[in-house]
């Protein structure tokens, strides 16, 4: 955007893309995603079932399209690869103040934290930077970045379905005085549908009592859900 000399008001659409969901892969149909039992049953038509094992295979291997397509069958050697291109290229054309070395240590102070409430002084402190770098840097991550293991995996494909659809997704985490969270409230057509993820092949009754917390706000929260492997 730097480079466009006019603002381009009116006459530019901007979608935002993410790597390959699930469904672009399994050649399924695209729609956002809703807590109600008849469109999940209707999703789940043409998927292939995954057992843990597979799930995280999934995310281990990620979903960008040329490792997908089978242009790059070495993951490692492509993404050990994304990673130096988009420091030596992406992050310096941003700043060139950065230092190489620090933001590598960053970006693994950032990975070892996924699906963690952030710190911003533990990360500063593990990547050797002080706070206002690394709130700076952050920045650059969400423009440039995202994430994964589970929940930053199931997050990313909710938000896909949403982004591949043209539509703004509207994920908040919750977590009150108490300490008591919810990993993921979904807001649609005026609702509120909390959302648990846990790595477990049975789950208890006891993961959905803190969907109550939201009974006590003014948009109602007609069903919730708990995902898991």
């Amino acid at each position: 955007m730097r480079g466009v000399q006019e603002s381009l008001a009116g006459r530019v659409a901007v979608l935002s893309l993410t790597s390959l969901s699930q469904a672009e892969i399994s050649g399924c149909a695209m729609e956002p995603f809703v807590i109600d039992l008849e469109s999940l049953l209707k999703r789940k038509e043409g998927r292939e079932d995954a057992d843990t094992r597979k799930i995280f295979e999934r995310i281990y291997r990620e979903s960008m399209p040329a490792i997908v397509s089978g242009v790059n069958s070495n993951s490692q050697i492509f993404y050990s690869s994304y990673i130096n291109t988009y420091i030596e290229r992406d992050i310096k054309e941003l700043s060139e103040a950065i230092d190489s070395l620090k933001f590598y240590r960053f970006i693994t102070a950032v990975a070892a934290r996924c699906s963690q409430m952030l710190n911003i002084a533990e990360i500063a402190r593990d990547a050797d930077i002080n706070q206002t770098q690394a709130k700076s840097w952050l920045g650059i991550l969400e423009t440039l970045e995202s994430g994964a293991i589970l929940e930053n995996y199931v997050v990313a494909e909710i938000r896909k379905t949403y982004m591949n659809c043209g539509k703004e997704p509207y994920l908040y985490y919750y977590r009150d005085k108490d300490a008591k969270e919810i990993d993921v409230v979904l807001e649609h057509d005026g609702v509120l549908n909390p959302i648990e993820i846990k790595k477990t092949s049975n789950p208890g009754s006891e993961l959905i009592k803190v969907f109550q917390l939201l009974d006590k706000s003014s948009t109602p929260r007609p069903k919730g859900a708990v995902i898991c492997i």
